[in-house]
């Protein structure tokens, strides 16, 4: 029905990263969405998502962009693996149980190549066990203003799961922030709680000195109640 295929990779100089993904829809009578769900680098999410519409018998030409961060830079990772998703538009549900995973190797398959953050000294281990690793790793105002507790999460089990930062409050006033995440077994990602230099000033907050909320860590499949983690932490910042 159809043909995914990763044309090139590019490093430019702006810590950007370009993937370039060629798309053929080889039915004569459907129109097809590919996307890209997901983009992971040695196991880390890096938050890569593309929407593509390619109609019957007509080809495509996508670049999907990645930037590095102050956590990492697109050189850092020896597997690059993309995750597609194709379906018919005319028909959502019949979406194939399996997937498509492209691997892409930068460095070549046996570079020995793998990122891994190496602990910085004003880390937070927040929760540690076999369902999740959750580690606060900086806080601070960014040139907007904007606040933001960074946070790097590990899932060392085997099943997915999903955490919830919620019920946050600066300074004691309940805010608009959270965070909520997925994250498959085995995986990483970086994640934050963000607050808007407006949502501060609401409620004439200058210098942020103490942060709370509540950390829910719960199975992956939203049809459950259980609940795996569930604490509050107040953690005061300078």
């Amino acid at each position: 029905m159809y043909s995914i295929t990763v044309s090139g990779i590019d490093f430019e100089a702006n810590n950007r990263c370009a993937i370039r993904v060629a798309y053929e829809n080889k039915t004569t009578d459907k129109t097809l969405n590919f996307m890209i769900r997901s983009v992971k680098g040695d196991d880390l999410d890096l938050n890569g998502v593309m929407f593509t519409d390619v109609t019957a018998g007509k080809k495509a030409n996508e670049v999907l962009y990645l930037r590095g961060t102050r956590n990492y830079t697109m050189q850092d990772f020896g597997d690059l693996k993309l995750t597609f998703e194709v379906e018919d538009i005319a028909d959502r549900v019949a979406r194939r149980d399996q997937p498509d995973v492209v691997h892409i190797y930068p460095h070549g398959e046996n570079s020995g190549i793998r990122f891994e953050r190496a602990p910085g000294e004003n880390d937070r281990v927040l929760l540690d066990n076999d369902t999740l690793k959750v580690t606060m790793i900086s806080a601070g105002y960014n040139e907007l203003g904007n606040y933001s507790m960074d946070f790097y999460v590990e899932n060392p089990g085997d099943s997915a799961v999903r955490f919830l930062m919620e019920k946050t409050s600066v300074n004691g006033y309940m805010t608009d922030a959270g965070c909520i995440e997925g994250i498959n077994a085995h995986e990483r990602m970086f994640a934050s709680i963000k607050w808007r230099k407006s949502e501060l000033e609401k409620n004439q907050i200058s210098k942020v000195e103490t942060a709370e909320f509540t950390l829910k860590v719960e199975p992956a499949d939203y049809f459950t109640t259980e609940v795996l983690f569930e604490q509050i932490f107040t953690v005061g910042v300078e």
